[in-house]
């Protein structure tokens, strides 16, 4: 993802500086190619007041893709969780411990905070972090499963969306297209947070639906969608 950013920089002309932060040291090494700065280890403490110097909505842009485990009490979700938490007994508490220093008793922030656990998805706590670190009026892009739209253990993520974000796209790839061995159904969300005293944009929300059939990463797709467009392949570039 840091090198798709620097690939549209670039394309765009905009000078910009990359940030990563990323769990496994493995791909923290491999992203150092792709961005100026990798930390390696949780993002909570590490863009968060658990590091000095640190400084809420500094960032002009945020793409994420997040880890993706349900807390349902079973052995082999701990087990992934230790990774993530020292605590896999209640995983979010580090979580909760970060985010409340940034909330004001009764304000609905706090009250979000507060109720994170349960049957929520891990992922819950990085929405969270995106909207604590985003500067107000600019885009966060963020892989998610499809769940948070109609689940009840969704109505936090949708709480949260709906006091701070302005959806503006929702990209689909049904059948997994780009996680084949996943058996949830993802989007990329990418959404506009909104500033204080702003109103929500009256906008539409774009719905984009991807499919084998027209991935335009390869010359066949490129080539279908042109045909489909009816636009000259030399054209569709």
């Amino acid at each position: 993802m840091l090198a798709a950013v620097d690939e549209i920089a670039t394309i765009k002309g905009i000078d910009v500086h990359l940030t990563g932060v990323e769990l496994d040291p493995l791909h923290a090494n491999i992203a150092k190619k792709s961005a100026h700065v990798v930390q390696t280890g949780d993002a909570f403490n590490i863009i968060t007041e658990n590091q000095p110097g640190w400084v809420p909505e500094n960032y002009s842009g945020l793409v994420a893709n997040p880890p993706y485990i349900r807390l349902d009490g079973e052995s082999h979700s701990s087990e992934r969780l230790t990774t993530i938490s020292s605590d896999a007994n209640d995983p979010f508490q580090p979580y909760r411990n970060a985010l409340s220093r940034h909330c004001k008793e009764g304000d609905e922030w706090s009250k979000l905070v507060s109720e994170i656990g349960g049957r929520a998805d891990i992922s819950l706590a990085f929405w969270y972090l995106s909207v604590l670190n985003l500067k107000p009026g600019h885009r966060l892009a963020i892989i998610t499963s499809d769940a948070w739209r109609t689940r009840d253990y969704g109505l936090i993520q949708r709480t949260l969306i709906e006091l701070n974000l302005d959806i503006e796209f929702i990209i689909k790839q049904p059948k997994n297209i780009w996680f084949p061995e996943t058996q949830v159904s993802s989007s990329l969300v990418i959404a506009r947070k909104i500033a204080e005293g702003k109103k929500r944009t009256t906008g539409p929300l774009h719905l984009i639906h991807i499919d084998g059939k027209f991935n335009i990463s390869t010359e066949e797709g490129l080539e279908r969608i042109c045909q489909e467009l009816e636009i000259p392949s030399e054209s569709c570039g």
